[in-house]
C-alpha cells in the first residue's frame, strides 16, 4: 500500500489534502510525505510512524533526534552520510549496535560501509525526508537546498502543536536575494544528500540534439513522464532553440510569496547556483509584475529594473539585460511556476510567440502529470 493510500486509511488526511499534496509532489518536487507536512496535514513523527510501517522498518521520532550522541556522530564523515542520507543516532545501549537513521532502507553496500566505519552492527530505521536533511545540515553543515527550507511567511507564524516535529527547524528559512548581495550556491554536498539526477555528457548532448527547435521540445515534452525532464527540456531550448537569444534563463517555481530556483542556464556563471536563488513576490520586480498581472511580461531595453532585478542581473551574469519575458505558468486557476529568460538584444515579436508556445507546452505537460498522479 502506498503511504498516500495509507495515511488515508488511518485517517490522518482527507481525500482533498492528499490531492492537494499531489499537486505540490509534482510541481515542487520532494516527497509525498514532504508536500503533506510542509501543508500541515500532519506531522513528521506521524509520517515517521507510517513509513516505518509501511516499509517494515523502525520508525526514528523526534525524542530519538533530540538523544542523537554527538561523538558516535562524529565518527561519520559527511561525505557518507550524504551519501547515504543517513544521520548516525547512537550506540543502542549495552549492544554492539550503532541506530542510524535514513529516508529509505540502506542496502547492503551502505550497511556494510557504516560497518567498517563504526566496527559494530548497524540497526536502521526510518524518517522523513525533511528531517534527514534537516540534521544533515544541523549535524553536518550539508546545507538543504532552497526547495526544503522554510518561507519567511510560514516562519512569522507559529505553526500548530505537534506540527512539525522539532522546534529547531522552525527557525530555518529561504534566504532571499534580498537578504544578501553576494550569491552564494549550497553546498556542493547538497545535491548528493538529495540524490539529484546527474546528467551524463552523452545525455546532455542528447537533450541538446532533440531541442535545436520549439517545435521538437514540444514533442519531447508531450512524451515526457517525469517533472525533472519536462525542466531540463524547456531549459535545454532556452538555451539551443534560439539562435543563442537567451543569455539566461530560470525556471522559478512559486511557494506562497517566494519564487525560487529550479532549473535554469547562464553562458557567463556557474548555472549550479540556480537553486540558491529565491527572489520575495512581495518586493518590486519583474517577476512581481508578471504574477501580480497573472499574465506573460515582455520589458523593453528602456524599461528600468528595480533594486531586486539589478540582483538577480548579477546573478546571472552581471550586465543589465537588454530584454527580459516572464511567463507565468498557471494551474488550476493557480501560478505554480514563473519561467524568466533575459537576452542581449530587444525582445521580438517571434521571440516572444516561441517563447509563449513553450511555456504554453510547459503548462499541458505540469497538468497531465498531476493528473495522473491524482489517479
Amino acid at each position: 500500500m502506498r503511504i498516500g493510500e495509507r495515511l488515508l486509511e488511518a485517517g490522518l488526511i482527507t481525500v482533498e489534502q492528499l490531492e492537494n499534496a499531489l499537486q505540490g509532489q509534482v510541481v515542487q518536487g520532494g516527497r509525498l510525505g514532504t508536500n503533506l507536512v510542509e501543508r500541515e496535514y500532519l506531522n513528521l513523527d506521524q509520517l515517521s510512524e507510517h513509513l516505518a510501517v509501511q516499509r517494515g522498518s523502525r520508525a526514528a521520532l523526534s525524542k530519538h533526534f533530540d538523544r542523537c550522541d554527538p561523538w558516535v556522530q562524529e565518527r561519520l564523515s559527511p561525505e557518507i552520510a550524504a551519501k547515504w542520507q543517513v544521520i548516525p543516532m547512537g550506540q543502542v545501549a549495552e549492544q554492539e549496535l550503532i541506530a542510524v537513521a535514513s529516508t529509505d532502507p540502506l542496502p547492503e553496500e551502505a550497511l556494510a560501509e557504516l560497518r567498517q566505519v563504526y566496527g559494530m552492527e548497524i540497526l536502521p530505521s526510518l524518517a522523513p525526508e525533511l528531517r534527514i536533511l534537516y540534521n544533515l545540515e544541523f549535524v553536518y553543515g550539508i546545507e538543504r537546498l532552497s526547495r526544503f527550507r522554510r518561507t519567511r511567511r510560514r516562519d512569522s507564524v507559529p505553526p500548530p502543536a505537534g506540527a512539525t516535529g522539532t522546534g529547531r527547524e522552525r527557525r530555518q528559512f529561504v534566504r532571499t536575494l534580498t537578504d544578501s548581495e553576494k550569491l552564494e550556491a549550497p553546498n556542493s554536498l547538497a545535491r548528493v544528500a538529495v540524490r539529484q539526477i546527474f546528467v551524463s555528457r552523452e545525455d546532455m548532448v542528447d537533450i541538446a540534439t532533440k531541442t535545436k527547435t520549439v517545435e521538437s521540445t514540444q514533442a519531447q515534452i508531450r512524451r515526457a513522464n517525469d517533472r525533472d525532464q519536462i525542466g531540463d527540456l524547456i531549459v535545454s531550448a532556452l538555451k539551443n532553440a534560439f539562435d543563442d537569444a537567451f543569455n539566461a534563463a530560470v525556471i522559478f517555481i512559486v511557494r506562497e510569496d517566494l519564487a525560487i530556483g529550479w532549473k535554469g542556464f547562464t553562458r557567463s556563471t556557474d548555472s549550479e547556483a540556480i537553486d540558491a536563488i529565491a527572489v520575495p513576490l512581495d518586493a518590486e520586480s519583474l517577476l512581481r509584475t508578471a504574477f501580480e498581472a497573472r499574465a506573460p511580461h515582455r520589458s523593453s531595453p528602456d524599461d528600468a529594473g528595480s533594486k531586486l532585478d539589478a540582483r538577480l542581473w548579477d546573478a546571472l551574469g552581471g550586465q543589465p539585460p537588454a530584454g527580459v519575458i516572464v511567463h507565468p505558468i498557471v494551474l488550476e486557476k493557480h501560478i505554480v511556476c514563473l519561467v524568466y529568460a533575459q537576452t542581449t538584444e530587444t525582445v521580438s515579436d517571434s521571440l516572444d510567440k516561441g517563447f509563449a508556445a513553450l511555456c504554453e507546452t510547459f503548462a499541458r505537460a505540469m497538468a497531465r502529470l498531476i493528473r495522473s498522479a491524482q489517479r
